[in-house]
């Protein structure tokens, strides 16, 4: 299962330029700059004082970008949260296959429709749909099962909290069309 960074562009690049020594980097290149403007001839047509600051500014730049291309594409932080908890649905949402307790993730939001899968010798079969009931306080999602897919003696078991089984329960916060269709028109 591919998942990428978890978090903001701007907090990406920030964590690339301090690990690319972007403090230290930054004072040398001011402090060469500053050496430059005074000792570079001021003689040539266009400034080569200024050339090598926007080089130098420049190519430090392009280099933070591409440093945080590859920390993007090279975390494999989870963006889709697990399966914490499983339990028969409440009364006031019957009739309903299961209620699953999600941990925090900011793929959802209050009434979102997911998919739920399986996983299972590396394949992921859809098993139902739902909705999110609740983003909780601490950030945990409440995921109401309302469809089952042909998995109801299985739903028997994941109520049960086993957490084997949970761990290969998969939450998406898309849904196939045809699942969709299936459920509007069935």
């Amino acid at each position: 299962m591919t998942r990428r960074h978890k978090g903001t562009f701007g907090s990406l690049l920030y964590e690339s330029f301090h690990s690319t020594y972007g403090p230290f980097i930054t004072v040398a290149g001011l402090v060469l700059v500053f050496v430059g403007y005074f000792y570079v001839p001021s003689t040539e047509t266009v400034g080569l004082r200024y050339v090598l600051l926007y080089a130098a500014v420049s190519l430090y730049l392009v280099f933070i970008f591409i440093h945080a291309a590859f920390m993007a594409h090279s975390k494999e932080e989870d963006l889709l949260p697990d399966v914490r908890y499983a339990s028969e649905a409440p009364q006031a949402y019957q009739p309903s296959v299961a209620l699953l307790l999600l941990s925090p993730s900011p793929l959802y939001s209050y009434d979102a429709v997911v998919a739920v899968y399986k996983e299972e010798n590396g394949i992921e079969q859809l098993m139902g749909l739902g909705r999110v009931t609740n983003v909780q306080e601490n950030g945990c999602i409440q995921v109401l099962v309302t469809h089952d897919l042909g998995y109801e003696s299985e739903w028997t078991q994941y109520r049960r909290n086993d957490a084997t089984l949970l761990k290969q329960m998969i939450v998406k916060p898309t849904v196939p069309g045809f699942a969709m269709e299936a459920a509007l028109n069935g």
